[in-house]
């Protein structure tokens, strides 16, 4: 079973169990036997049958003007930008020259004085300030500081502003690497009025900071004589050069181009688990990312223990590792298990000292002797460990956050193996912590878990499965940086002539791939065959019939392109449809008066989403994955996040009025509905966006139609094809992703609407924990959720009782 960081809210007459378990409210929230919510099911045989009646057996023949969520008509400068540009913050050009550079343009840091690096009065320029319009990324300011004029950069920011009632701004603020000098605490606070504050996980242990870096992407808005909103992408670094961003401005669906993400690192607990029983030997691999990354620990026979690697939280590069055999047998040592538990701990404890914000794997490793049962070296804890140890020591995995009861199960279970994926945080923050972390328990318990990048540039769990996750090429390949390579040579003016036949919006017919997003290419195509060559002095008829063969075949990939896009979506707008029928069932059974503030955060809603997904994939149920319906899920799970989250807290916005994603704003119980139906709809034109970057780049259209798909049956396959050439098989993708959005919408309707008639607190117990079960004097903190417990074969001694009881 695994578990996700939990934000459940549970109410005093309503308990809503988020996070993967069943919502227990009244009786109309029970969900049924098929896992739909019950508003799915009054609509399902309706929608089935509409979608029934659209799908076909080839490529699809679904409408997309019914399938695209709708964009901001594109001023002519975004038609020549496209739809996604990269960006980094620490450029160089080939003079040396420090810059920003925005897609093929560099804007080179201004000198501080003089006109040259090489003029006895020229200075360095240490950081830049560039300002660039939201809708167009033209820039209006450019301006350069020394380290010491530092607040003269806020205050310009600040007249940034106030200048003006309506902005909308992206700004990247950035120190350009000089030798001999770091970018500490202290001038990071410098830029406290901008509204930049940075967590504990994101500091670096003073005594090691002889140099480092720093960038931030700000996203400022004002209009309507709101207050204005700053939202801050950072990455702070303490290795040269190493707070350099780079990324990519995308296109969003209110027509501005918003800060997007395009690191992806997969972690592997168990990689590669074999015993050599020749050699009396068993090894454990866990892979984060490159295979030259990987940690390969071994343990003798009848040992079980630990595993903990831990990574940089910038870079996921390998930073240290130990093992811990807290079940080992030691003639010579009695003590030995309790002695590795007590060091475990102690290791743990000190790593929010010497680590913050890096990340944690912790997987086991067991090599049992048999034939005895429970043999040695199949339990991962030893037996007869003291109560205090384990106490302490489950304690400390809580504060890595994993939770107590999931670390506790798999340590007393013969042949039971834990996984956990997290990251480190300083200590007094331990009891929010725990479960924030990914984690898998049971035999051979596995996580394969993608990182992405946080607001402040930190590797941290987006989306998990206990089998390796598929691969999402197109995914992959839509965020790559543009290469701008050329498209195949044609005849321009036979092309433009192709284009006024058939009534396309440019002369320049490429352009119309990505920002067409609703036109039907198959009828182009269709239309394309017919044409004839009319004799012209602009081209020869040879032209001609060779620029209609490319074009034709263009046409048809485009549309196959736009249909897989399509056919992902489509879930997520049938969901859509349905949100304001689910707010008015949840308002209902609770009375709220609509004009009552609740609050929203799209974030919140994108982790109840890619929970439910979770739970409806059968996560924790490896065999749940074998069907092409799940696995097709699985390979879309982590983009559908994206899409919802933007993979950061500056990505796509809610509105018009560009509230982010990750905020948490006050609106009204009739307007929750509405910030659903939006959150969903987003989710869908996310995947849109990826099939835009695509048609914009050849390179990336040429990768993605170049793809075999008889070979794409393995869906870890490097490729990553697998998404892409099983899309049609709807069916099975749309029912548990449709009822993954529906129960979502109905979690996060119970979660905002409920503590406005009950009292709210939070709770993270089983329903069926009963403390009196287990005959011990513990309180609510060292608990053991569930039956399972009792009957474990582990036994603990508890300090001056003079007996072992079961834990």
């Amino acid at each position: 079973m695994m578990t996700r960081a939990r934000r459940s809210v549970v109410a005093a007459m309503v308990v809503l169990a988020l996070g993967g378990q069943a919502m227990i409210s009244t009786s109309a929230a029970a969900a049924p036997r098929d896992g739909m919510p019950a508003t799915a099911n009054n609509d399902k045989a309706q929608n089935d049958k509409a979608q029934n009646d659209k799908q076909n057996t080839a490529h699809g023949n679904v409408p997309l003007g019914l399938t695209t969520p709708p964009r901001k008509s594109l001023t002519a400068t975004q038609v020549q930008t496209g739809p996604s540009v990269a960006f980094d913050t620490m450029a160089v050009d080939g003079n040396g020259r420090p810059g920003i550079r925005i897609g093929t343009s560099f804007h080179p840091a201004p000198f501080l004085s003089g006109t040259s690096y090489s003029d006895a009065s020229g200075a360095h320029a240490e950081w830049q300030m560039l300002v660039l319009n939201t809708q167009d990324l033209t820039v209006k300011k450019n301006v350069t500081y020394s380290t010491a004029s530092a607040t003269t950069l806020t205050k310009d920011f600040q007249a940034l502003v106030d200048g003006s009632a309506d902005l909308n701004y992206r700004v990247i603020i950035t120190n350009h690497p000089v030798n001999g000098w770091a970018v500490g605490e202290g001038l990071l606070s410098t830029f406290g009025p901008l509204g930049y504050t940075f967590p504990d996980a994101a500091r670096f242990p003073t005594q090691y900071l002889y140099q480092g870096d720093f960038s931030m992407v700000v996203s400022v808005t004002k209009s309507g004589g709101q207050p204005v909103q700053k939202n801050i992408q950072s990455k702070w670094s303490d290795k040269y050069a190493g707070g350099r961003i780079q990324a990519q401005f995308m296109l969003n669906s209110w027509g501005n181009y918003t800060y997007m993400s395009n690191q992806f690192v997969t972690i592997d607990t168990r990689n590669v688990y074999e015993c050599d029983k020749a050699a009396n030997n068993c090894a454990l691999r866990i892979r984060v990312g490159d295979p030259a990354n990987d940690v390969v620990r071994s343990i003798p026979a009848g040992r079980a223990g630990y595993v903990v690697a831990v990574y940089d939280k910038l870079t996921l590069a390998h930073k240290t590792d130990s093992v811990f055999e807290t079940s080992a047998y030691d003639p010579q040592d009695a003590d030995v298990s309790n002695a590795q538990a007590r060091k475990m701990t102690d290791y743990l404890a000190g790593l929010a000292k010497t680590n913050p914000g890096d990340v944690v794997v912790i997987s086991t490793i067991r090599n049992p002797t048999p034939p005895s049962v429970p043999s040695p070296g199949n339990v991962i804890v030893a037996s007869d460990l003291r109560y205090d140890v384990m106490s302490a020591l489950a304690k400390q995995i809580a504060a890595l956050g994993g939770t107590r009861d999931q670390f506790n199960r798999a340590a007393a279970a013969d042949g039971a193996d834990y996984s956990l994926v997290s990251w480190i945080d300083t200590s007094d923050r331990i009891a929010p912590r725990e479960g924030t972390g990914v984690e898998n328990i049971g035999p051979d318990a596995r996580l394969s878990t993608e990182m992405s990048l946080n607001q402040e540039s930190l590797f941290r769990p987006s989306v998990s499965s206990p089998v390796p996750l598929p691969v999402d090429g197109l995914r992959d390949v839509a965020y790559r940086p543009n290469s701008y390579e050329s498209w195949p040579e044609v005849n321009t003016a036979a092309m433009a002539d192709i284009a006024r036949r058939l009534n396309l919006p440019e002369t320049d017919i490429r352009q119309a791939y990505w920002r067409s997003t609703d036109r039907r290419w198959a009828n182009d195509s269709a239309a394309l065959a017919r044409q004839t060559y009319l004799p012209t002095t602009a081209y020869t008829e040879a032209e001609f019939n060779r620029t209609k063969q490319v074009l034709q075949d263009e046409f048809t990939k485009v549309q196959l392109i736009r249909d897989k896009a399509a056919f992902l979506g489509k879930p997520y707008g049938d969901a859509a449809a349905q949100a304001q029928t689910v707010a008015d069932r949840v308002a209902g059974q609770i009375a709220v008066d609509k004009n009552t503030n609740v609050q929203w955060s799209w974030m919140k809603f994108g982790d109840q989403f890619v929970g439910m997904l979770g739970s409806l994939m059968g996560f924790g149920n490896a065999s749940h994955l074998a069907t092409a319906g799940t696995k097709l899920v699985a390979a879309t799970v982590a983009a559908a996040s994206r899409s919802i989250s933007a993979a950061s807290a500056m990505g796509q916005y809610g509105k018009d009025t560009n509230v982010p994603t990750y905020e948490q704003i006050s609106i009204t119980a009739d307007q929750l509905a509405g910030q659903i139906q939006a959150a969903m709809t987003e989710t869908q034109a996310g995947l849109s966006r990826e099939a835009d970057m695509i048609l914009a780049d050849h390179a990336k259209f040429a990768a993605v139609t170049g793809w075999d798909c008889s070979q794409a049956d393995d869906p870890a396959s490097a490729q990553g094809a697998w998404a892409w050439c099983h899309a049609e098989e709807l069916t099975q993708y749309r029912t548990p992703t449709y009822s993954a959005a529906l129960r979502s919408a109905e979690r996060v309707s119970w979660s905002g609407l409920a503590p406005l008639e009950f009292g709210v607190y939070q709770l993270d117990i089983s329903q069926d924990t009963n403390l009196n079960d287990y005959g011990l004097p513990i309180g609510l903190d060292e608990y053991n959720c569930g039956p399972y417990i009792t009957g474990a074969r582990g036994i603990f001694q508890i300090p001056g009782a003079g007996q072992t009881r079961p834990w």
